[in-house]
């Protein structure tokens, strides 16, 4: 009995044995295909992922070479480059604070027409309304342990509207003389599109008109100045906004271009669009 016993267990664990090869065979050859086929995938993945950047780099290179070229050729005085590059400028994008409910001088339309290599015209409309400030004003009590509201004063609503006008005209020097170099001389009126009190009809009312040299705003320290004060450096007509006696244009607005804020006047690269806005600003 116990040889017939150690004979049957032998040949059973035998077979056990080879089955359970078999099946470890099996499991190896199944995990190596496995294996095989990750490391296939990943490879053809990485491979298609450095041609991907490769072509983007490529891509970019190209890009940045149309873009240089591009800024150079605006820089060097090329007209219709010029055009484009306040074309991306304008209208100036003003960032304000999420609770600020009035008026926002990005709203302003911009007129500008590129002379030649070394003068530029400009006209900054804004809205017929210029409501700077609310109504009403918050101040703290004299036990600062609360606030109460007050009326803002006409005066000073004009006062913050003055300054406005002003610092939107040196706003929008800043720039085109900091962006074009070759640029010598700019002409600008700010104003609003509203009525003519004499005729009734439609009208630029215009607040501030200057001729300005970049000789001499290069002269001044633009972070210091009282901007309704530096007006008066250069060869300018001014009007509060609070009077009526309207300021004669000299700009002929059926010369300038009408800038959009979608650009939709030029048709750039979106490299060159995203490049230049993020670099101007």
């Amino acid at each position: 009995m116990n040889t017939v016993f150690v004979i049957f267990f032998k040949e059973k664990s035998k077979n056990q044995y080879e089955e359970l090869k078999e099946k470890e065979e099996k499991r190896k050859i199944t995990e190596q295909k496995d294996y095989d086929m990750l490391v296939n995938t990943y490879n053809d993945e990485f491979k298609s992922y450095e041609k991907k950047l490769s072509d983007q780099k490529k891509k970019f290179s190209s890009e940045e070479k149309l873009r240089k070229t591009w800024y150079e050729k605006a820089c060097n005085g090329d007209l219709n480059f010029m055009e484009e590059v306040c074309e991306l400028m304008f209208p100036i994008e003003f960032s304000l604070d999420d609770e600020y409910e009035m008026l926002n001088p990005t709203e302003a339309s911009i007129g500008y027409e590129v002379v030649n290599q070394e003068k530029i015209k400009i006209c900054v409309n804004l809205p017929s309304e210029l409501n700077f400030l609310p109504e009403l004003g918050i101040k703290m009590t004299r036990s600062g342990k609360s606030m109460s509201e007050f009326k803002i004063s006409n005066k000073v609503r004009t006062e913050v509207a003055d300054r406005v006008v002003c610092s939107l005209g040196f706003s929008y020097l800043k720039s085109i003389f900091n962006v074009l170099k070759i640029v010598n001389h700019i002409s600008i009126e700010v104003g609003v599109e509203g009525v003519d009190p004499k005729t009734g009809g439609v009208a630029d009312l215009i607040f501030l008109s200057m001729e300005v040299p970049r000789e001499t705003y290069s002269m001044i320290k633009i972070s210091n100045i009282d901007v309704i004060h530096a007006v008066e450096n250069f060869d300018y007509k001014y009007r509060s906004t609070s009077t009526k006696k309207n300021i004669d244009g000299k700009i002929d607005r059926e010369d300038l271009i009408w800038a959009t804020d979608d650009d939709k006047n030029i048709k750039l690269s979106k490299h060159i669009r995203d490049s230049f806005r993020s670099s101007f600003y």
